[in-house]
């Protein structure tokens, strides 16, 4: 009987320690997960500001600041640079000029003949350096000492046909030619209808046209009005220019009159004096805001019935 009440309270005592375990476990989980609770709503509450109060009358100063804050300067717009183009003629005979002249740092224009011994390779060198390639169309000149355009030379007496079959073949030898200027032509360019014809020929091959102006009667601009081709004219050959100095000032003085948009436009022959010139000034223009150009940059179309400049 004693043995059978013992055994009872042991089981009595023994459930009464797993109830209270049970409900210590209970009341530490209940405990945690308040606490995770409380962390998630302070992490999603927003931080409040301090405020400074400012004194009675006062502005901030970032308020006052950003209020008197000067606007950002406008961007500068650069001023359009002044532009000249500086063809060389008579390209073709011999590389070693044409060599010296492209490693000038410009956009120097070759004017290339037909019928020179090194005029297609020449071409083609010119063409490779990235500048511009010129047909220099050999023109029947005045006869005078020393006037001779080649056996090449086309010529008033000629027909219409024989114009055009020679303006195609020249095309030929001169490879990447973007345009043509007149070689000699002293006589054939006083001939309005003559070059009507050759500049209806080139025209038709995609070419625009350089006067030379190799006298002051052309009429090159007049036949350009009536065929509707590109057009421009030289103003100033640069040979005969004593020293560096005064070829500079002759192009900046063209460059200043140029307020048309049309730039200037200045022939030299590759005459080591020339060439010697050029690498001199050349940089200089640079420097003074003045950019060579190709002569395809100065051509514009010319309207029907407008004369040339004397």
């Amino acid at each position: 009987m004693g043995r059978r009440r013992g055994r009872k309270k042991g089981k009595i005592l023994a459930w009464i320690v797993f109830l209270a375990a049970v409900a210590a476990m209970i009341v530490i989980a209940y405990v945690l997960h308040s606490e995770r609770q409380r962390d998630s709503r302070r992490a999603e509450t927003p931080v409040r500001r301090t405020v400074t109060k400012e004194a009675p009358g006062e502005t901030s100063r970032a308020r006052r600041g950003a209020a008197t804050a000067p606007a950002p300067a406008p961007r500068e717009i650069p001023f359009p640079r002044r532009r000249v183009v500086i063809i060389v003629d008579d390209i073709g005979h011999d590389l070693a000029p044409v060599k010296q002249l492209l490693a000038i740092d410009g956009a120097l224009t070759f004017a290339v003949l037909p019928d020179g011994a090194r005029s297609t390779e020449s071409a083609r060198l010119i063409h490779e350096s990235g500048r511009e390639v010129l047909l220099h169309l050999p023109l029947e000149p005045r006869l005078r000492k020393g006037a001779n355009a080649g056996a090449m030379a086309i010529r008033t007496d000629m027909t219409d046909d024989q114009i055009r079959h020679l303006v195609g073949r020249d095309i030929r030898q001169v490879p990447h030619a973007r345009g043509a200027n007149s070689h000699m032509g002293s006589l054939f360019t006083e001939r309005e209808d003559r070059m009507t014809v050759l500049l209806g020929a080139l025209k038709a091959k995609g070419l625009f046209f350089v006067d030379s102006r190799t006298t002051a009667d052309s009429r090159a601009r007049d036949a350009a009005g009536k065929v509707g081709i590109p057009f421009a004219q030289r103003n100033a050959f640069i040979d005969g220019v004593p020293d560096e100095g005064k070829l500079l000032e002759t192009i900046r003085r063209l460059t200043e009159a140029a307020d048309d948009g049309q730039p200037p436009v200045v022939i030299g022959h590759p005459y080591p004096a020339t060439i010697r010139s050029l690498q001199r000034v050349v940089p200089l223009l640079r420097k003074e805001g003045i950019q060579v150009v190709s002569a395809s940059a100065a051509v514009r179309r010319v309207d029907a019935g407008t004369t040339a400049s004397r």
